[in-house]
């Protein structure tokens, strides 16, 4: 009987070290991608407002109540996101070819 203990208790630490490996690697590749996408993403933005600041006050009264500031902050959020989970979805991958882990 404690001898199977041991093997349960051995397996069970080996299978949470391998999900707590995976989990931190994912999330500091997934870090790393906001960084720098953010960073993309802001000058983006602010090259849009400067192509903005330069239109009639009458067209930027229209954009404003058609919510221009809302779509481009939909988009810019979705692609925040997206390039975040391609470096999450990449970490994974890294974790499992390093940890043996099969797919």
């Amino acid at each position: 009987m404690p001898l199977l203990l041991a093997m349960l208790g051995g397996l069970l630490v080996s299978l949470v070290e391998n999900i707590i490996a995976r989990a931190i690697t994912a999330l500091g590749i997934g870090f790393v991608a906001y960084a720098g996408i953010d960073t993309l993403l802001e000058k983006a933005k602010s090259l849009i407002k400067a192509n903005l600041s330069g239109m009639p006050s009458e067209i930027l009264v229209i954009a404003s109540m058609m919510g221009l500031g809302t779509a481009l902050t939909i988009v810019f959020s979705a692609y925040a996101a997206r390039f975040t989970l391609m470096g999450i979805k990449s970490g994974g991958t890294w974790v499992r070819s390093h940890y043996g882990a099969t797919k």
